[in-house]
């Protein structure tokens, strides 16, 4: 995507490219929510163990279409193949899209997960992504009601447990007066039985297309009933947190998008080797969502990984400049700073989705919180940083010009880099 939108800028009329661009993304990134929602619901309860896995299929696939693409480019025909490539790559994702729609979760088995290992494994998914702050929640919900009348030695009962319908936790309820039962009864209902377009948002590594329709979904009344001991999210910390998000999304529309034009007329880099730094960046993005998901980062403080992701794009941002065409450090220089702006950007975003999960109390709230942040850094906030790109780069003058918006994502990164303190501080 990265590859063919760059290129298609450097020898396609204006009008034909915005149509292109226009028709591309209205169609892509609504299909790439629905295939994230077909994953997940045919995953089912282990989604949280194995969809990381499925989406790194999707990244191996872009590493090889775009080293194909770097080879087998051409300056005669090249953007007649970058069309006809984009428009056969939609057709089976529709396909696909279509076929699947009604598609059912799968068991254990057809996960290739052995019936010995399934009861943990499911323990350990729902571990995390149920609610840990449901007050009334009982171990044996875990396994539904059918657990809550027998111990859990007894294997028999276990073994009949064994069948393909979901397992998700059946919440339990104590003695509470009928009217706060009804009403919880009601909210808890309409909390499990979440579309999974929205379930994306409540994953422990989500991707930045969060589906947008959590922003819109309506604040209950009920939740100050059911949860009247549950301290409110602390208002000065979602809006940093925002706002931080905000920055960064402009900046990643001001660095990203024009780095590959940047380098091909100023720095006089082929397209060839142009398509080894967009695999460089696919790779680098794979091996830290890799290395997020298995490792992660609680590890670190929260302060000491904002710092240093900052610190990363500022300095990205102070050397693409500074390289000097038909060199070879530049060219090494290149892959470096790629593979470094890549880990920083992914690791920002999920430390940020990692604490909206952790202001909120609810999952509601969660989704909220995740797909507003979501769209900040995704969609507004790119979309903020090309606009300033475009009215920079309208002189004759394009050396000056590119660095004067390497120095505004300076400026960008500094102020995100302040305004982060807001939701990284202890207080």
């Amino acid at each position: 995507m990265m590859l063919t939108g760059s290129i298609l800028l450097l020898t396609v009329d204006n009008t034909v490219c915005l149509v292109l661009f226009t028709l591309f993304y209205g169609l892509s990134q609504p299909l790439e929510t629905l295939i994230h929602t077909v994953i997940i619901k045919v995953l089912g309860d282990y989604r949280v163990l194995f969809y990381g896995s499925y989406l790194r299929w999707g990244i191996w696939v872009a590493i090889v279409m775009t080293g194909m693409i770097g080879l087998l480019m051409k300056d005669d025909y090249l953007s007649t193949l970058l069309v006809i490539l984009s428009i056969a790559s939609m057709i089976p994702i529709v396909l696909i899209s279509l076929v699947w729609m009604s598609t059912e979760p799968v068991n254990p088995i057809q996960l290739d997960i052995s019936q010995e290992q399934a009861p943990l494994l499911l323990k350990n998914a729902l571990h995390l992504t149920a609610d840990q702050n449901n007050i009334i929640y009982k171990p044996y919900s875990i396994f539904g009601e059918q657990l809550s009348h027998i111990s859990e030695e007894d294997a028999s009962q276990l073994d009949r447990m064994f069948t393909e319908e979901s397992l998700r936790p059946v919440a339990s309820y104590q003695s509470v007066d009928a009217v706060s039962f009804q009403s919880e009864s009601v909210y808890r209902y309409e909390e499990n039985t979440i579309v999974p377009c929205h379930a994306l948002a409540l994953l422990p590594l989500p991707t930045p297309l969060d589906p947008l329709v959590g922003i819109y979904i309506k604040d209950s009344p009920e939740q100050e009933l059911i949860y009247p001991a549950m301290p409110k999210a602390n208002i000065w910390k979602t809006s940093t947190l925002s706002l931080t998000l905000l920055l960064l999304g402009m900046g990643h529309g001001l660095i990203n998008p024009f780095l590959f034009v940047y380098v091909h007329e100023i720095l006089e880099i082929s397209f060839n080797m142009i398509s080894c730094l967009i695999m460089a960046h696919f790779l680098s993005h794979m091996l830290m969502s890799f290395v997020i998901e298995k490792w992660f980062f609680h590890r670190f403080k929260l302060t000491l990984i904002t710092t240093s992701v900052h610190i990363t794009l500022i300095l990205c941002s102070i050397l693409y400049p500074c390289f000097k065409s038909n060199h070879l450090t530049t060219w090494a220089g290149l892959l470096v700073l790629q593979a470094l702006q890549v880990c920083a950007f992914q690791l920002i975003w999920s430390s940020a989705a990692d604490q909206a999960h952790l202001m909120h109390w609810n999952q509601m709230d969660r989704m909220k919180q995740r797909a507003t942040i979501s769209a900040l850094y995704t969609s507004i906030g790119p979309a903020l940083g090309v606009l300033i790109a475009g009215c920079i780069l309208q002189s004759e003058k394009r050396s000056e010009d590119y660095i004067l918006m390497y120095k505004i994502c300076v400026a960008l990164f500094s102020l995100s880099f302040v305004i982060s303190w807001g939701w990284t501080s202890d207080e």
